[in-house]
């Protein structure tokens, strides 16, 4: 598995796990190297592609609560199952 390969890797498994558990987001991908997880109410969680990273910002103040919520949800998912398991499995193929 090449680096390159391991960043796709992990975008991949957390573009899943957002599609599957947070299908009220809408992911727009006009940012470059980030993307933005949208909700019908305009509140906005980014995703980093490259360095990995879950940010909130934009979000209304009666739905703050949640949106910090999810985004600590993804945060955590991300660096604790995805992350860890694809970096095991980079490592392995290495040797």
């Amino acid at each position: 598995m090449t680096k390159r390969e391991y960043h796709n890797e992990i975008n991949r498994r957390f573009y899943d796990f957002i599609n599957h558990n947070y299908k009220d987001y809408e992911i727009n991908d006009e940012m470059g190297g980030r993307i933005l997880l949208v909700d019908k109410d305009d509140n906005i969680i980014e995703y980093h592609q490259s360095q990995h990273t879950v940010e909130t910002y934009g979000w209304h103040a009666e739905d703050e609560d949640k949106v910090k919520d999810h985004a600590d949800d993804m945060r955590n998912f991300l660096n604790t199952f995805i992350i860890s398991q694809v970096k095991k499995e980079y490592e392995e193929a290495k040797t």
